[in-house]
């Protein structure tokens, strides 16, 4: 079994773009309404790391295979831990905001950052989202949320907890 088969065990990455520092749009992803998971929230680039692959070779593949991009710049600003078991890891990097990127994944659109959160947003993304805003959205400033939650039948989290939120990325 792979991790990108399973979404309640495993690594994920999860990949926002801002358009500078201090940002003032990021990237977000409009999942196509033909995905199995999470069909139509908005969500960062990403995917699940298979067996045998590193996080960095992972992260890296899943950005070129879903935009194109080859980027080795990315910096991991959070990791979210869900019920000790599942482990998404949040990376950033700086793109100019008027490059165009398309993905087969769905809809990448710029959006100004008053505009974030009226969006439909993975609700355990929008909770590291929320967090890496209230830090103003330091790349330097690394964190780990802990959550519990429930699943639903698409493997998204529901009815979540936050736990704790601790400084540095913990494993």
């Amino acid at each position: 079994m792979t991790a990108s088969r399973n979404y309640e065990f495993g690594q994920y990455m999860n990949i926002h773009f801002l358009d500078g520092l201090p940002p003032t749009q990021t990237l977000i992803l409009k999942r196509a309404p033909t995905k199995k998971f999470a069909s139509n929230y908005y969500a960062g680039i990403g995917g699940g790391v298979e067996e045998g692959e590193s996080l960095e070779t992972a992260t890296r593949r899943e950005l070129f295979e879903e935009t194109g991009l080859k980027r080795n710049d990315l910096t991991q600003f959070g990791i979210l831990n869900v019920n000790g078991k599942k482990m998404i890891h949040y990376f950033s990097g700086i793109l100019e905001a008027t490059q165009e990127i398309t993905s087969d994944d769905g809809a990448l659109q710029w959006v100004g950052l008053a505009e974030l959160f009226k969006r439909k947003i993975i609700p355990s993304t929008a909770l590291m989202l929320r967090e890496w805003q209230r830090r103003d959205f330091a790349l330097d400033r690394a964190f780990t949320m802990y959550i519990r939650s429930d699943h639903n039948a698409e493997g998204m989290a529901i009815n979540i907890t936050i736990e704790k939120v601790k400084e540095g990325l913990h494993a």
